[in-house]
């Protein structure tokens, strides 16, 4: 592996002959114990995850050729760090990119930029299509759960709001012509509550980019109307809390903010 170390103090792991030699350096020694221990039948170190159910194709595309389904090489980068693939352990998306695994966990773990919930990290950074990756289960599995929660909240509130007939969803040309749920998820916003981790909507996302766009903000002022019911407003009978709102004190707006223990805030006014 190209994180083999030259120095003198070295470790060793009889187990696996690409892991042989690598030096005591903290770092090499992590991605070592990271390693895949198993061997191609080509002689090639597997260069994917240790104990992971089923080992990625050979890198080198040994006697693969065009069938392999990796689009990447040993020696390509890694367009997450720009380092070589050869130099950490990997993963193999289903689309058939690799990134370190490091590189890819951490796109994931970083989630969101803002406090409006997105969900384009969770794109392949070289297709965009979605990440699927049995290796990163544990980390892209909950969030693939939280992206269905919102596009399920978002297709319904959309129909509520009578505007699941826009032109922008039913004339050939709109930008999401047939795709309502993208059209959904585009114009209304949602945020993730500090309290109970449940998404909840915060209104129209129209006038809000600048401010949505990695602005600083305390996560603790992220309230759903339900967890920040300071008026003692009894629970629906037939949907319980999950559309209680709160408008603005200030403008009268769907309020996104729940600042001070005491304050409902929109967007603009919170800033």
């Amino acid at each position: 592996a190209e994180y083999m170390g030259t120095l003198e103090n070295t470790l060793t792991d009889a187990s696996c002959a690409a892991l042989e030699n690598v030096c005591t350096a903290e770092w090499c020694a992590e991605q070592r114990a990271l390693s895949c221990t198993k061997m191609h039948p080509c002689g090639h170190p597997c260069m994917g995850v240790r104990d992971e159910a089923e080992c990625m194709p050979c890198l080198h595309k040994c006697g693969a050729g065009a069938t392999s389904p990796i689009k990447q090489e040993a020696e390509d980068m890694c367009v997450v760090c720009w380092d070589a693939l050869s130099a950490q352990p990997c993963v193999l998306l289903e689309c058939g990119h690799v990134f370190h695994y490091n590189c890819a966990r951490r796109l994931v773990e970083r989630r969101w930029n803002g406090p409006r919930i997105t969900f384009g990290f969770l794109n392949c950074p070289l297709c965009h299509l979605q990440m699927r990756c049995k290796t990163l289960a544990p980390v892209l599995d909950p969030l693939l759960e939280l992206q269905e929660n919102v596009r399920s909240k978002a297709l319904l509130r959309i129909q509520y709001m009578s505007l699941d007939k826009a032109d922008e969803v039913t004339k050939e040309g709109g930008r999401f012509f047939g795709d309502l749920v993208g059209y959904a998820m585009d114009r209304l916003s949602y945020y993730l509550c500090h309290k109970c981790s449940e998404p909840y909507f915060g209104g129209e996302h129209r006038c809000d980019l600048e401010a949505d766009a990695g602005a600083d903000f305390d996560p603790q002022e992220l309230v759903c109307g339900s967890c920040s019911d300071v008026a003692g407003v009894t629970s629906c009978p037939k949907h319980g809390n999950q559309f209680v709102e709160f408008k603005c004190r200030y403008c009268c707006s769907v309020a996104i903010w729940f600042c001070f223990g005491t304050t409902h805030f929109c967007d603009p006014c919170h800033n």
